[in-house]
């Protein structure tokens, strides 16, 4: 494996900035990161980008890329590490939830009280839609979500989604409803409400750190994420 410094720090949401990297085979002949574009949250096009696109110059730097992560997720755990880093390709929910701006090891604003390590690791759950806590995901990829979290890093932004579920670092706190209906087992999690009720306002519960709101609006006819072949049509972005 041969990983070769871009020179590019990418600014995250937020305060900080990462390295980005190209990962290829020892002769250069193929990368290990897909050249596939980053695919920005609804809220992040909005800010960055003209109104009405989903995409655009600000996230072309971004093609191809990756990340070096200090630490790496095993036992569905992330463990930090000043010696051992992760390898974590743009297209990933690793690097998307660095880029969105939890970055391991870093403080929101410096301050103690607030170790974006922690948002990192929900963040990652939160993303990947495990609900039970054993790493299984229950989402499909390109599925368009509204994250926020409880410090005002990501706001909530998109009208028209509703609540479905709250995160902190250890895995799911509370599930309203999950992302797409049809998989059994999921009902065992406690309810809850929405701690930001209104787009723009502010964190209003007392437990969590990452909320997601979706459209709810795509039941993949019936069937669960994890059947075979049931997100196809959501990946290639046909629906």
């Amino acid at each position: 494996m041969k990983i070769s410094d871009t020179g590019i720090d990418n600014r995250l949401n937020g305060d900080h900035t990462i390295r980005l990297f190209t990962v290829e085979t020892v002769d250069g002949r193929q990368s290990f990161c897909p050249d596939v574009k980053y695919t920005p949250l609804p809220t992040e096009a909005q800010r960055r980008c003209p109104s009405g696109v989903a995409s655009c110059p600000y996230f072309d730097e971004l093609k191809g890329r990756a990340m070096l992560i200090p630490g790496y997720w095993k036992d569905n755990a992330w463990h930090s590490s000043k010696d051992e880093y992760t390898v974590a390709c743009i297209s990933g929910v690793v690097a998307k939830c660095v880029k969105w701006g939890y970055k391991p090891g870093a403080l929101l604003g410096g301050d103690p009280q607030k170790p974006l390590e922690e948002t990192f690791q929900a963040c990652i759950r939160a993303a990947r839609a495990d609900y039970l806590g054993d790493g299984r995901s229950f989402t499909c990829s390109n599925t368009k979500i509204d994250m926020y979290d409880r410090w005002g890093l990501q706001k909530k932004e998109v009208d028209g989604y509703t609540f479905e579920s709250l995160w902190d670092k250890d895995g799911l706190v509370c599930l309203k409803r999950p992302r797409y209906p049809g998989c059994p087992g999921l009902t065992t999690a406690p309810d809850c409400d929405d701690p930001v009720p209104g787009t723009g306002g502010s964190w209003s519960g007392v437990r969590g750190l990452i909320a997601v709101s979706s459209s709810g609006t795509d039941t993949l006819g019936g069937r669960c994420p994890t059947a075979r072949d049931a997100c196809a049509s959501v990946e290639s972005g046909s629906r």
